[in-house]
């Protein structure tokens, strides 16, 4: 099973000064062959969420698709996860989506009934985005 690691609680950003990895809100990356300190602190501190994902059979980071095979709608090919560039597409469509439908009070209401931490004066693109984010992780 290959790791991806996204941003936790209210964070909004993280790089690493020692070996350059960072994350920005509502991204999921493969978590780093050789993290640096900072980055296995900020995981034990909960800052960084790191789940399992569909192993890395091609050993290229396409996280087990087959080479050549194209996703499918849902940014699948068959039986393996998205890749991260397409989770992120996935999740930033999903961000626009609940934009649309949700006024700001009601993303607040489903992420404290999701248990996901928010500032009270944080936007709405940014509540929106930890909600797309805290429903992807939850599929997974």
């Amino acid at each position: 099973m290959a790791k991806l690691v996204k941003l936790g609680g209210s964070a909004t950003m993280f790089r690493d000064p020692e070996t350059g990895f960072g994350l920005m809100e509502g991204e999921v990356k493969p978590w780093p062959d050789a993290p640096g300190a900072l980055t296995r602190k900020w995981a034990n501190a909960g800052g960084l969420v790191v789940f399992e994902s569909a192993d890395d059979r091609n050993g290229d980071g396409t996280m087990g698709q087959t080479r050549g095979s194209g996703p499918t709608e849902e940014g699948r090919t068959q039986g393996s996860a998205p890749t991260v560039d397409v989770a992120n597409k996935i999740i930033e469509k999903r961000v626009e989506e609940l934009m649309d439908q949700h006024t700001v009070a009601q993303l607040r209401a489903q992420l404290k009934e999701q248990g996901v931490a928010f500032h009270p004066r944080e936007g709405e693109r940014k509540l929106a985005t930890k909600l797309a984010v805290a429903e992807w992780t939850a599929r997974e």
